[in-house]
């Protein structure tokens, strides 16, 4: 961050990647919550040797910048304190504004797999995340939710303890099937009996290390029985509502959740959301030969995305649920987890690091998702 910018930045005041500190004489006792929570959300500048007096900041810089900066990696490099060492040598200056002397401290965003940066070797204690101009301690279902997007294993391709192949759907399976048949008339995985066929798709699994084998949480949330599914994962919730009444005490016109009316997996979610978010589309689609979707929109193409997307993304472990909202003019996805790459890669498009990348292939059989990154750019387009 240069001068120019720094002063910028003053006269708009803090926000969730800027923030300011006094610290004359020494490091202020709340920087390292500032670094975790800027390491866990977005990464962010801290700038040492700005006061904040009625709500307008003032440079009155620092005393002893060389003794602040080695007390600065001291306490960075050192694991009892900080958990990672998040930031590298060239992350952290000396500026002279105003003949003041400033230190300006580039906090990065930590990587999936760094994540998260913590305090005092406690994880579920010393976790923070950073929201508008304040830094909040994580609640533990956050921090639990880091703790599992950091696992090199898929969370999808875990084994479900104790459940078989009866606890998924028979008519679900043959619906994949036939849906697949119509898109890959040919395809070997047509011929294969259940088990072979979960094996191939991920859907079960035989751990060669430990020497256990089962149904995968893959297999389970695409295949599964609503009441096997909700067993193994308590908070599991699906809900789509669309709210089209100008009635305001009218909650919705129409829902579909889990009300044991319908196998509540996955795969029939898809389908029977994703009929209803286009029914109302100006300009109707037809199926071609092998079922590839011909004068569609783009609109139709950035719905699809985003419900596959919305569905393969999730953290299905979370206790939070996953929703669906269309409304007169805006269609609203929302799921469990956190964002697994920078915000400005996804909007790039061209990347990917999928949470279930086993529910991401069992959808992209039946022709949904494509597993080139692609799905953000098309719903921008739209």
């Amino acid at each position: 961050m240069d001068r120019d910018t720094l002063l910028e930045k003053l006269d708009i005041g803090e926000d969730c990647e800027f923030e300011c500190k006094a610290s004359q004489d020494k490091l202020p006792k709340d920087i390292w919550e500032i670094v975790s929570a800027f390491a866990n959300t977005n990464g962010g500048y801290i700038v040492l040797g700005i006061s904040e007096k009625r709500e307008h900041f003032e440079i009155t810089g620092i005393n002893n910048p060389t003794q602040q900066k080695k007390d600065f990696w001291n306490s960075h490099n050192n694991s009892q304190k900080l958990s990672y060492p998040i930031c590298q040598e060239s992350d952290v200056d000396v500026i002279e504004v105003q003949e003041k002397q400033l230190i300006i401290i580039k906090v990065p965003q930590a990587d999936r797999t760094q994540r998260p940066i913590y305090l005092n070797h406690n994880p579920l204690t010393g976790t923070f995340k950073r929201n508008n101009d304040g830094d909040y301690r994580c609640q533990e279902y956050e921090v639990k939710q880091m703790l599992r997007d950091a696992d090199s294993e898929p969370q999808d391709y875990q084994i479900v303890e104790n459940f078989t192949l009866d606890d998924l759907d028979k008519d679900t399976i043959k619906a994949f099937r036939n849906r697949f048949s119509a898109r890959e008339p040919d395809h070997p995985f047509l011929a294969m009996e259940t088990l072979e066929l979960m094996i191939n798709l991920g859907g079960w699994k035989s751990d060669r290390t430990t020497g256990k084998e089962g149904l995968t949480y893959a297999g389970l949330l695409m295949f599964g029985k609503e009441l096997s599914i909700t067993q193994a994962l308590p908070h599991y919730h699906l809900d789509y509502q669309e709210r089209l009444s100008i009635d305001p005490e009218k909650r919705w016109t129409y829902r579909i959740t889990l009300d044991g009316r319908w196998q509540g997996n996955l795969f029939n979610f898809y389908y029977r959301v994703y009929d209803r978010l286009v029914r109302d589309l100006d300009l109707p689609f037809k199926l071609g030969e092998y079922s590839v979707r011909e004068g569609e929109t783009h609109v139709h193409q950035a719905l699809r995305e985003a419900l596959s997307n919305c569905l393969i993304h999730a953290d299905h472990y979370s206790t939070k649920p996953l929703k669906i909202v269309k409304l007169k003019d805006i269609f609203f996805f929302s799921n469990p987890g956190r964002l697994r790459i920078p915000i400005t890669k996804f909007y790039q498009g061209g990347i990917t690091d999928p949470r279930n990348p086993h529910l991401q292939r069992m959808f992209q059989m039946v022709g949904l998702g494509d597993k080139a990154g692609l799905g953000v750019p098309k719903i921008l387009r739209a």
